[in-house]
């Protein structure tokens, strides 16, 4: 039972579905922002995909939205000029 979250036993996710391993939040940290927000959305969605609860399905179909949206500012606020430069 250790390899499950304390959600398991309600039949949500497990922590494989939830928490990623060690190795990819090494990959995580070396990412740009705009690539950390899109990590994290996919990680929404699969914990939607596998979860048997739907009020944790739409949190985290909404969270995905979330993460993606400020995915898509951060490129376009990383992509403006600085103020003040013609």
């Amino acid at each position: 039972m250790a390899a499950q979250s304390e959600f398991a036993g309600k039949g949500t996710f497990h922590r494989s579905a939830a928490l990623p391993p060690r190795k990819r939040e090494l990959q995580v940290g070396q990412m740009g922002r705009a690539e950390q927000y899109r990590w994290f959305a996919v990680r929404c969605l699969e914990i939607a995909r596998t979860t048997l609860d739907p009020q944790t399905k739409a949190a985290m179909l909404q969270m995905a939205q979330v993460w993606s949206r400020l995915a898509d500012e951060s490129e376009s606020v990383r992509n403006e000029p600085p103020s003040g430069c013609r």
